[in-house]
């Protein structure tokens, strides 16, 4: 089995979708094969965010439900080798059994499956990932993400998984001009290990308003930094004042 990647947030609008495609041109840049879930029912946004919003007549459900791999799976041509599965139009909740073994099946095909988790408070899905699977929460640094973050940390241990944080929307300037004095007590707080730190930028912003992702300049070294550290390899954390 390859690596299996969920990604999550406590809050909605902390980045965790732009996150996800971030995170999967990165790894893309690094020659691995992804695949991108979502499994955000209702509310997707990845067709949209790849550019195959127009593309899409299965999704997930379908796919859990038997029909063809290659009928399911989109290819991405804003982004090309990033392929997709979307969110159902419609909630769902699908059989922990048939979601977990179909994850597990997929990962023999991609070096790195991405899962975009729904933000909140249901932890269903957690549960029924194989165990196999890494956990990212995506954090903002305000009080209130960092507050969700501790909880979503909090439901992982319960049922026996770890998580690692990822602090979005960083500034400098901000930290030891909030309650968080230093980045180490947001951190603290959180109660997760940090994978890494990704800067406040407009070029994302733009990004997930359907612009192009930037793949220069310190925010893709960001994503490039945590991809490699996602692998496997040792990659220190820069000078926060130059993230």
């Amino acid at each position: 089995m390859n690596k299996i990647i969920a990604v999550t947030s406590g809050k909605g609008g902390t980045g965790k979708s732009t996150f996800s495609v971030g995170l999967a041109l990165a790894l893309k840049k690094a020659e691995k094969s992804v695949l991108m879930i979502d499994m955000d029912s209702g509310l997707r946004c990845l067709d949209l965010l790849l550019g195959v919003d127009e593309q899409v007549i299965f999704d997930i459900s379908d796919a859990l439900a038997g029909k063809p791999l290659d009928a399911c799976v989109l290819h991405s041509p804003k982004y090309s080798g990033v392929d997709l599965i979307p969110a159902a139009i419609n909630e769902f909740c699908p059989s922990a059994e048939d979601f977990g073994n179909f994850v597990e099946k997929v990962s023999r095909l991609y070096d790195v499956v991405i899962i975009d988790c729904p933000s909140g408070s249901d932890f269903t899905l957690y549960s029924m990932l194989p165990r196999a699977t890494e956990f990212v929460c995506v954090c903002n640094p305000n009080p209130v993400s960092v507050r969700d973050t501790a909880t979503v940390g909090s439901r992982l241990r319960a049922i026996g998984r770890n998580g690692r944080i990822i602090i979005n929307k960083y500034d400098y300037y901000c930290i030891g001009n909030s309650v968080f004095k230093t980045l180490d007590d947001l951190i603290d707080i959180s109660g997760l290990k940090l994978l890494g730190i990704i800067p406040l930028s407009l070029k994302l912003e733009i990004a997930f308003y359907g612009g192009y992702f930037p793949i220069k300049g310190k925010e893709f070294k960001a994503y490039k930094r945590i991809a490699t550290r996602l692998m496997g390899e040792s990659v220190p954390i820069p000078k926060l004042s130059k993230i």
